[in-house]
């Protein structure tokens, strides 16, 4: 899937009142995306300032764990991987994966645990930019 640049016209309706007289006016916007740029997880542009992802796993029982957490951080750019186990089925593990590196390629990781055996579930947690920003709860995280 590719996003592009591109322009659209937007139409908005608000109520305008002049004294006692009101009247629904029209207000026109254009507006503008960014610059073009090719965003894919199966090819295409690498993602190139991905700092932390965090993965749900569904993996067959072997490798085991060890042996598939070094398997991921020997990839590169990669820094540390934690893998833990968050439930366990008669031939299956399904596993939180959190990767911290530089520069992370999501399609290289994708492609190391589908020949692992895995199947990624969902993206849980993506950081990207100069550097990662500790979450902080709101009112609404209570």
């Amino acid at each position: 899937m590719s996003y592009h640049a591109t322009h659209y016209h937007d139409t908005k309706r608000f109520l305008s009142c002049n004294g006692a007289a009101c009247s629904l006016q029209k207000h026109e916007m254009f507006l503008s995306m960014p610059k073009k740029r090719n965003y894919s997880a199966s090819g295409g542009t690498a993602l190139s300032n991905i700092k932390l992802l965090v993965l749900d796993v569904l993996k067959p029982h072997k490798p085991i764990l060890p042996e598939f957490t070094e398997t991921l951080s020997n990839l590169e750019n990669v820094v540390g991987v934690n893998v833990s186990l968050m439930e366990i089925d008669q031939k299956t593990e399904t596993v939180k994966i959190s990767i911290v590196g530089e520069n992370i390629n999501y399609s290289e990781i994708e492609k190391l645990i589908e020949g692992l055996g895995g199947t990624i579930h969902s993206i849980d947690k993506v950081a990207a930019g100069k550097k990662i920003i500790e979450e902080v709860d709101t009112g609404q995280d209570r």
